[in-house]
Formats: structure tokens, sequence, C-alpha cells
């Protein structure tokens, strides 16, 4: 059953053209994305001269060229803003990080490549395809249907064990111990890990939250929002993540926060958390010897020896990386040769990776492009209006997810082109309402009057 991956990866383009023809070009770019993501198999292939062939590129270019036979014109018509200045930033760095390590022009363009299929791209798609809240609600909603369709799949794989990789493509994806958990299974169905797996199950849950108090989204298939909320909470403790499961908890208290009149407080509290642990771990402001205390009487000493293993590697990393601090050690030559109790360090956290490979100006782009898109959107419109107004109800809970999705990847490297579309998304939405509410301000006329309460209609925020 082997082939079987072979014929799926590479029969994957033609299954893109197809949507695009059958659906209008907004739905085939929501549903290539989810079924690429959540179904295509663990696999990649060397071609020379050209990138690798993954499920990352294969989801990726798949959309772009549907995008390009058959709307086009849409993709032309995108006109960048001051916004899109991180992520540019971020998907050329490497360039400059290849050329100042030796590693000639052929490095850098094939880096360039690297961060434009994995970012880049996903991110233009969805600041050209979701600037309205009717497109940003599809966007939203897409994604937490992606969440219930795996809901079975999670239950057959916690009854029979994580099986459904092998048994459709033929080999597990990933080392089968790591998927014991509490004298049971951990899912992992079609992603690369169980953590990735409670990463999404997590992210669609929040977002169910948001759609359902927001009254975004009250139905779906006959059936209230809440059940599917539910449904959805359920099975993100039964994916048994510890670490999904503590930024499920902090979702949760973001929503539950705006609900209850504290939303700048708990919008903030969100923005700043990224920021503060990459600078007070690089500062080394907060060392690893004050944290593993906290972490033995909160969880026990096996969870304090993980935590002071990983704070430990990335001490080393930080040190390593400081060698080229601006730009960093490009992708071959950024881990640092030391050993830890007999072992060669390791490192889960993507944000160390951007440090080491993109140095500062790498790190820095990229924490701004995922706490960018709630910053404006808080400029755009007041964050108690996230879940007062249902038409915004689906831009905040994305620009949660974006955030939860970088805090567990301080800790995990476990990378999904639909955040990079979430971040492009949010990002537009955000700009046409400051755009509209500034238009709106321009024409009306000043009269004194007191103070109205909290209009339903966004662009009057």
């Amino acid at each position: 059953m082997v082939w079987f991956s072979d014929v799926v990866l590479i029969g994957w383009i033609p299954v893109v053209l197809f949507l695009f023809t059958a659906l209008p070009p907004r739905r085939a770019v929501i549903v290539a994305y989810l079924l690429a993501w959540l179904f295509l198999p663990i696999k990649g292939y060397n071609l020379p001269g050209l990138p690798d062939y993954t499920k990352m590129s294969a989801t990726t270019l798949g959309v772009m060229l549907g995008v390009m036979l058959f709307d086009s014109r849409r993709l032309f018509s995108f006109k960048p803003s001051w916004v899109d200045i991180p992520m540019f930033v971020f998907c050329t760095v490497g360039a400059a990080s290849s050329m100042t390590n030796g590693l000639g022009p052929y490095d850098a363009m094939s880096a360039i490549v690297e961060q434009m299929i994995t970012w880049g791209l996903p991110y233009l798609i969805g600041r050209v395809y979701f600037t309205d809240p009717q497109g940003i609600k599809e966007l939203a909603l897409g994604v937490v249907i992606g969440g219930l369709i795996y809901v079975p799949l999670c239950l057959i794989e916690l009854r029979f064990s994580p099986q459904l990789h092998r048994w459709v493509y033929g080999y597990h994806q990933h080392v089968f111990y790591m998927t014991l958990r509490m004298g049971g299974y951990r899912p992992m169905v079609f992603l690369a890990h169980g953590t990735e797996l409670g990463m999404w199950m997590t992210c669609t849950t929040v977002l169910a939250m948001w759609l359902w108090m927001g009254s975004a989204v009250k139905r779906i298939i006959g059936f209230k929002m809440i059940w599917w909320f539910l449904l959805l909470l359920v099975m993100a403790f039964l994916c048994k993540s510890a670490g999904a499961l503590g930024l499920l908890i902090i979702g949760a208290m973001v929503v539950l926060g705006i609900r209850f009149h504290v939303a700048r407080l708990a919008v903030a509290t969100l923005i700043v958390v990224i920021p503060l642990y990459m600078v007070t771990r690089i500062s080394n402001v907060v060392e690893r010897t004050d944290l593993t205390p906290i972490a033995n009487k909160l969880a026990g000493w096996r969870a304090a020896d993980s935590l002071d293993h990983r704070l430990y590697c990335e001490d080393k990393y930080i040190e390593n990386a400081m060698r080229r601090p601006l730009v960093g050690l490009a992708r071959w030559d950024f881990r640092p040769n030391v050993v830890y109790e007999g072992r060669p360090i390791v490192n889960d956290g993507y944000w160390i990776l951007v440090l080491s490979k993109r140095g500062l100006v790498g790190l820095v782009s990229y924490a701004a492009f995922l706490i960018l898109p709630a910053f404006v959107l808080w400029r755009a419109v007041r964050p108690r209006a996230w879940l007062r107004v249902p038409s915004v109800a689906a831009a905040g809970g994305l620009s949660c997810v974006l955030i939860l999705f970088g805090i567990d990847s301080l800790m995990n490297a476990m990378l999904n082109p639909i955040y990079a579309v979430a971040c492009g998304a949010v990002l537009s939405f955000a700009l046409a309402l400051k755009g509209a509410s500034a238009q709106r301000a321009a024409v009306a006329r000043p009269v004194r009057r007191a103070t109205p309460k909290l209009a339903r209609d966004p662009m009057q925020l």
C-alpha cells in the first residue's frame, strides 16, 4: 500500500484543479487547504534543482496553481500594505543568512522559496480571498468543520491505536511509542504527530467557541453551534496533549474575558505573551533554575525534568545563535555541538529554530506577523465588539487562534499553512474595516450628541 501514498501525493494537483472547476474560487481554496493538510500522507521527494515535493508544497502549490489558472485576476489585484512588511522580511531574510554565511546565491534563493511555500504564498492567499465578513466567516467555519471531520477518525484511533495512516498509506508517519498516553493511545490520524493533532483540535474548539458566543454561526446542518463546540471540547481533551489543553484553557479565558467586560485586558495579555517569552529567554532574565521548581510543584518531577531538559537545550541554542545574532546561521550550521547527559541536545520550539537560522531579524518578523492581526483588528474595532458583533467574531477567533499557535510554537515546531492563510485573512478583513470606518468618519457631519450604545454594524465601531 506504500505505492498509494505516491499516487495520492502526485495526483493531488489534478484534484485541486477539479475543485476550482466545481466550486466558487474562495470555497475551492478553503476545501483544498483543509483536504490537503488533513488527509495527504506524510511523505516527500527530493527533486534535483527544485524544492522538495512534500505535503507542505503539494498543499500550497496546488492551491496557487488553481488560483493562477482559474482566478488570476483576483491574485494580481493584490495591493501590498505596511502590514505585509513582517511577512516579506520573514520570507526574504533567509537569503541574507545564506549570503553572510558563505553559502552562495543558490542557497539564498532556495531559502526564499522554502519560506514562500511554507508561509508567504498561504499568507497571500489569505490576503486576497478573505477581505469581507462573509469570507472571514467561511474560513473560520471551514476550520471548525475540519475539526469536526476529524472527530470520528480520532475516536477510531483512540480505540484501535493510531493506525489510519498505516491502513491507508502503508506505514506509520511517526514512531509508535510516542502515541502511548495515560494507559491508552493519543491519536495522530493523518498529521505528523499527536502534538500537532492536539493543537489542531484545540484551535478548532476555541474557534467554535468564538463563533457560538459571538452568534456568527448559529447552526451547522441543523444542530445548534453549542453542541458542536461541546463535541470538539470533549475531543480536544481525549487527544491527551497537555500543552494543547493548557492553550485551550487560555483561549477560553480570553473569550470569557471579552464576554465579561475585561476585553482590553484579555486581548492585551494575549498579545504580549509571545514577545515577552522570547525577550526574557534571550536576555536570560528568567533562568531555567527559576522555572523547574515551579513545574515540579504543579505537575510533578517528570514534567519538571522534561522542562529542565528543554530549557537547557534552548539555552545552548540561544548561546550558539548569538554568534551571528542579526541574520542567523542559515539552515545548515545552526545546531550547537554540545551534549546533555551524554546525549546530543535537541530542540522542539520553532521560535528557537527561527532565531538560530534567521537571527533576530527573522525572529522579530515572525513574532510580528503572528500578533499583528490581533493588533490591527484592535485598532479597527474595539475588543469588546469581537463577541458582540457577529460579523467580527470570526476574525476575533482567528486572531486568538494565531496567537495560541504562536505560543505552542515556543515549545513545538508543528507548522500548518492554514494558520498562515488565517493571518493574511484577518489582516485583510481588519484593514477593510478600518478603511470603511475612516471613510465614514470623513463624510459624516460633525453633530454633537451623546455617545451611542455599541453598534451592531462593525463599520460604525
